[in-house]
């Protein structure tokens, strides 16, 4: 066969593969073309607006409510007397409660401690005992014991054989409950008052009296 005519036969050969092979690229370039217009069509910019929009909002956090208990006024409430009190908060939702114990005292059942934290001037500890109870309310009740009394009611109970809390001895011992648990009265005299930890307001309690002592805590001690 002619050299020259078998060169022309794979040029024409290569050219048309060529051809094709731009045919195909042309084809899927239209194809893309023609989706990207369809979804423009379909996302506008309003659209689109939209949709981020949604999203974002999906996305929020819920806003934090405000928190005024560690601004230095209601920390010097709560904890001015630190040298000379044993301090407890405690944390309910509704402030007639929080009347309520200023007014007639603090019932506990069994433990004090269930429902009272004590507290110090340790800032970070204070922080932390905060995060975790103000999921009971954002009215803390400030309870206020003390030292001098505290401690002499503390060192006869290491001296004693017997199970008991301070908080226990000078309280008074109501009638047991429908479970059968002890449930205590602590006079409204150990209360400082309650702050509002969201608006910052401090109401005080006018019977307030840390220094309180009773005949009954002595009898306490022997009956309980």
């Amino acid at each position: 066969m002619n050299p020259e005519l078998i060169i022309i036969t794979i040029l024409i050969v290569y050219i048309g593969f060529t051809h094709y092979q731009l045919y195909k690229k042309n084809q899927l370039i239209e194809d893309i073309l023609k989706k990207q217009d369809s979804l423009e069509s379909i996302l506008s910019k309003e659209s689109i607006a939209r949709i981020v929009k949604k999203v974002k909002e999906s996305q929020k956090l819920p806003q934090a409510k405000p928190n005024k208990i560690f601004e230095d006024n209601i920390q010097n409430f709560i904890l001015m007397d630190e040298e000379t009190e044993v301090l407890f908060v405690h944390y309910t939702r509704n402030e007639d409660i929080a009347q309520k114990i200023c007014d007639e005292g603090f019932i506990f059942v069994d433990s004090f401690h269930k429902t009272a934290e004590r507290v110090t001037s340790d800032r970070l500890d204070f922080v932390y005992k905060h995060h975790l109870r103000s999921q009971f309310g954002k009215y803390v009740v400030i309870i206020a014991i003390g030292k001098e009394l505290y401690n002499h009611y503390q060192n006869i109970i290491k001296q004693s054989n017997k199970v008991l809390t301070v908080e226990q001895i000078i309280s008074k011992k109501q009638e047991s409950n429908e479970d059968s648990d002890e449930v205590f009265w602590l006079p409204n005299g150990f209360i400082k008052g309650y702050v509002n930890s969201e608006s910052g307001e401090i109401h005080i309690n006018n019977s307030f009296n840390p220094k309180f002592n009773s005949p009954d805590f002595k009898t306490n001690l022997i009956r309980l």
